[in-house]
């Protein structure tokens, strides 16, 4: 296990994640989600790019991120809401309940874009059964919202919310949109107690039993996450093979490639 802690934290310092407000915690929790998911064909294996939000921290800090992990790259940090019945300021509640208008912890894959009435979304499809396997029915998506925006937390302290969609600001959704289509994976985090955890993100396995799949949690993230998974694999990634691309140094740590919210 070593070795990949060793990798784990080179991609991170490769990247300029801590630089860019990305704590370590969530980075791991949400590359060793993106490789379970990888081995298990459920993200393509082509695939670098990876969206990771924080709901440890605040909605008036910028928690959004898309990472290329292929050139090394943060291309976005935003700004993003959470869902009404989540919280005020920071995110409390999760739900995987259709009407529950909360947001959902867990792993998604990005499904097709459509118009609405929000204008351009993206369709989320959520991976971790019990935490936010209803995301579809749900119609949770990336979309773009007006109370995302610095000037609405200079008015109320926070962000807006939403009705559990991770809404971006109106200057940044349509590029991201544009960034994550073809089914990147975006992970949605708070890091706690492993037995709180969905399992992709577990270093070790935990036995939930019955209490895993209940709708409403306080904290915690969902399964796909499991450490475990990332190590035991035959042919996926193992202790001594990585299935992240080799590091290159052609890009310094923190550069963009695309714009970022400002403000």
């Amino acid at each position: 296990m070593a070795g990949f802690d060793a990798q784990l934290r080179a991609r991170y310092a490769a990247l300029g994640a801590e630089q860019q407000g990305l704590r370590f915690a969530v980075f791991e929790q949400a590359l060793t989600g993106f490789l379970n998911l990888r081995r298990q064909g459920k993200v393509p294996a082509e695939q670098q790019r990876l969206a990771v939000i924080d709901f440890d921290l605040p909605s008036s800090e910028k928690r959004f991120w898309v990472l290329d992990l292929a050139a090394n790259r943060v291309l976005y940090r935003s700004l993003v809401a959470h869902g009404n019945n989540s919280g005020q300021l920071e995110a409390t509640q999760f739900s995987n309940l259709n009407g529950s208008n909360a947001s959902s912890l867990g792993f998604y894959v990005t499904g097709s874009e459509y118009v609405g009435k929000h204008g351009r979304s993206l369709r989320l499809n959520g991976l971790d059964p019990g935490f936010n396997d209803q995301a579809a029915a749900r119609a949770i998506v990336v979309h773009g919202a007006d109370y995302v925006s610095e000037a609405f937390i200079k008015q109320t302290g926070r962000l807006g919310r939403s009705q559990g969609c991770p809404a971006l600001p109106l200057e940044l959704f349509a590029p991201i949109i544009d960034t994550l289509k073809g089914e990147p994976a975006c992970s949605c985090t708070n890091p706690g107690p492993a037995t709180r955890r969905p399992t992709s993100t577990r270093r070790w396995p935990v036995r939930l039993g019955g209490a895993f799949p209940r709708p409403w949690l306080t904290g915690g993230t969902p399964s796909v996450f499991q450490r475990r998974a990332v190590s035991a694999a035959p042919g996926g990634c193992t202790r001594q093979r990585s299935c992240l691309p080799p590091l290159t140094h052609s890009h310094s740590a923190g550069t963009t490639a695309g714009p970022r919210q400002t403000g």
